[in-house]
């Protein structure tokens, strides 16, 4: 069953912050386009690993339309997934976009993301690394997106 964009984000995130959160920092992402309006989803990677070993490794590609996202200029963002919509707050700041959702159960969230942005493509994701337990835990999310 496919997942809202910012419900999928936030299980990652609430994963990510569970085990750790160590963000590594991509010094080379850029913000040369606007977030301003709507993207369409393109493609997804999920990468889970323990002790540096992949035990998760999930590709997606969506159909056209499948996943629309719109950032508007007031902070709010929507997504809309097959006809399910769902919204959040935003703040971007240089190449770090954080989603605010604020689930009526659980209360509000953020996830922060690298953000590479140019007129035409979006590109969101999300790195981390933890000890627990003498395990070590990594992983990383990546979303990709088109201007429509």
């Amino acid at each position: 069953m496919k997942k809202l964009l910012f419900r999928t984000m936030m299980v990652v995130g609430m994963a990510t912050a569970l085990v750790a959160c160590e963000k590594e920092d991509d010094s080379t992402s850029s913000t040369n386009g606007s977030i301003l309006g709507t993207w369409e989803a393109t493609s997804s990677r999920s990468i889970e690993k323990m002790n540096g070993q992949t035990q998760i490794d999930t590709t997606e590609t969506y159909a056209a339309n499948q996943l629309l996202v719109t950032f508007n200029s007031n902070g709010t963002a929507y997504s809309v997934e097959d006809g399910i919509t769902d919204t959040a707050n935003y703040i971007l700041n240089g190449n770090q976009l954080s989603l605010i959702d604020n689930d009526p159960i659980f209360g509000p969230d953020t996830i922060t993301f690298t953000a590479t942005i140019t007129s035409a493509n979006l590109k969101l994701y999300e790195e981390y690394s933890e000890v627990y337990q003498g395990v070590t835990y990594s992983g990383s999310f990546e979303m990709n997106f088109k201007k429509k």
